[in-house]
């Protein structure tokens, strides 16, 4: 499935949840929403790099540098760790 396929459910199911909210509780939940999808987005990033990802191939599919997605995400491989 494309990335903008997974958009554009995502956006539908979110949007049918939230319909009838208050404009501010609506807000709100837009926030806990990114919240999570930030959680999902680093414990990714922690099982690709368990499985050999370089910060290289993390920046490739973020399309962004190297160093830019070890700086987003390299802070919590420290706490991503069971040992």
């Amino acid at each position: 499935m494309q990335t903008t396929e997974l958009e554009a459910r995502a956006w539908k199911d979110v949007d049918q949840l939230l319909t009838g909210l208050s404009p501010l509780d609506r807000a709100a939940a837009f926030i806990e929403i990114g919240d999570y999808l930030t959680f999902c987005g680093g414990d990714a990033v922690r099982t690709a790099r368990d499985a050999g990802a370089t910060w290289a191939d993390v920046g490739r599919a973020f399309g962004v540098t190297k160093q830019a997605a070890q700086q987003r995400f390299g802070r919590y491989e420290q706490t991503w760790s069971t040992d």
